[in-house]
């Protein structure tokens, strides 16, 4: 038997066996499936609330009032704001941007060329707080009245829904933390038969020790693909609209997601000494990872540190390449480099479990 069949032999095993077990299959559905919709449901509505928007008001003068008046009334919260202490709230992330009113700005308007600044905190993407203040001061400097502006959001993508990612994006951060903890889990299964002496019992039969790894590595990828169409098909047909930018959109994440998450499986079953050490950093690890890369909320509004922190978990660069292809580019181009990281772990932890497991090697 070769290399290759031995290898599918043990990952075919290993997938049937932990499909079968009643507990394994509600943790590895039904539980993601319940979670996912029940916080969907609760956080990804949308919010009446009008918008937070810094202003400074270096200038003083009516025009600069009668803009300020018009971003109320079109609607923003307005916050009257000294620059220094509109740089710190951008800098600690508590907002995104900032809009500065300089000095000799009454002047600019009545000359006809206004003037005006925008201050950007760390990773904010211009939008329509911009537009907005453009139009506006537009309008003040052809004479025109500031009433409340007609607003048209529309995203990048026609074909997909803004008011729909919401829900999308929150859907997947908990799909994404549950693959993570199924795989995660599924990783003690080689130390499991370490302990009983099923392992060396296959090696005496004469089972080559790399097929037996290359089996658990492919169990782990067998078991995300089926937890990812149960998945995707059940809450497609609950509503969220996995297919609104296209199958690719999804399906190329949630692959490289799998694949990710094999490898850092890989790499913690080589590096524990003991099924019971993978389980417990499966538990840590699953719902770290979630949250430091956004699985439960956006980045945009945790402070910046945070925001640059969470690029070292695969959850990140997953919702990332989710973000790319549901409200910008769409499947492709956009999610390259997504991908590419998500390749780069599951490439690194592979390289790392093989590495740890050699030990094992009786």
């Amino acid at each position: 038997m070769s290399m290759v069949r031995y290898a599918w032999t043990v990952g075919w095993g290993q997938l049937v066996r932990t499909a079968r077990h009643p507990l394994s299959f509600i943790a590895m559905v039904v539980l993601p499936l319940v979670f996912a919709l029940g916080v969907g449901l609760l956080f990804s509505g949308g919010s009446d609330k009008a918008p937070t928007l810094i202003v400074v008001d270096e200038d003083r003068s009516a025009e600069a009032a009668a803009l300020v008046d018009g971003l109320r009334a079109t609607p923003f919260d307005v916050r009257l704001r000294a620059r220094e202490e509109a740089s710190e709230i951008l800098l600690a992330g508590r907002e995104d941007v900032a809009i500065v009113i300089p000095a000799g700005f009454g002047q600019s308007v009545r000359e006809g060329r206004p003037r005006l600044e925008v201050l950007y905190g760390p990773g904010y993407e211009p939008g329509g707080v911009e537009a907005r203040a453009r139009a506006l001061v537009r309008a003040l400097a052809r004479g025109q009245s500031l009433d409340p502006l007609p607003v048209v959001e529309e995203g990048p993508r026609p074909t997909a829904d803004p008011d729909d990612f919401p829900l999308l994006r929150t859907v997947w951060g908990v799909y994404v933390m549950f693959v993570l903890a199924t795989l995660l889990q599924t990783a003690a299964n080689l130390h499991d038969e370490r302990r009983l002496g099923t392992l060396p019992r296959m090696l005496v039969m004469g089972v080559p020790y790399g097929a037996v790894i290359a089996g658990h590595g492919l169990a782990m990828v067998l078991l995300g693909i089926l937890q990812a169409i149960v998945f995707f098909a059940v809450s497609g047909a609950a509503g969220v609209p996995w297919l609104a930018a296209g199958p690719l959109a999804v399906a190329l994440p949630a692959l490289g997601v799998i694949l990710a998450a094999s490898g850092l499986g890989m790499a913690i079953m080589g590096l524990a000494r003991s099924a019971a050490q993978v389980r417990n950093a499966a538990i840590i690890l699953a719902p770290s990872l979630g949250m430091l890369g956004g699985a439960f909320w956006p980045l945009d509004v945790a402070p910046a540190t945070m925001q640059q922190a969470g690029r070292v978990s695969l959850v990140y660069w997953s919702m990332e390449a989710i973000r790319e292809a549901f409200a910008y580019a769409g499947p492709g181009a956009g999610q390259a480099l997504p991908l590419a990281v998500l390749m780069l772990f599951a490439t690194l932890g592979l390289a790392a479990g093989v590495y740890g497991l050699r030990r094992m090697a009786v």
